[in-house]
This record gives C-alpha cells, structure tokens and sequence, in this order.
C-alpha cells in the first residue's frame, strides 16, 4: 500500500466543499481527498 507523501498536493471533486460542509472526514485516496464518512454517521445519511 502506498502512503500520500506529506508534501503531495491532493486534488479534490467538485463536491469537496458540500462535503466539508456536512462534515466530511476526508482522507487520501488514489491522489485525491476522499470523504469516508460524515458527522451525522451512516444512519444519518
């Protein structure tokens, strides 16, 4: 498995500020910042 270098600029989606804004928990995917889940939880989306 490859891990995210700390200098590497990781490119976002056009959702990534909803995203943000739903309170997103982002981490590194495949060169891009990912959402994983959200504040309000599975039940919740």
């Amino acid at each position: 498995m490859n891990n995210p270098r700390f200098d590497e600029v990781l490119k976002t989606t056009p959702l990534h500020a909803f995203q943000m804004e739903l309170g997103a928990k982002m981490v590194p995917f495949a060169g891009y910042e990912m959402a994983v889940n959200f504040r309000l939880g599975v039940l919740g989306e």
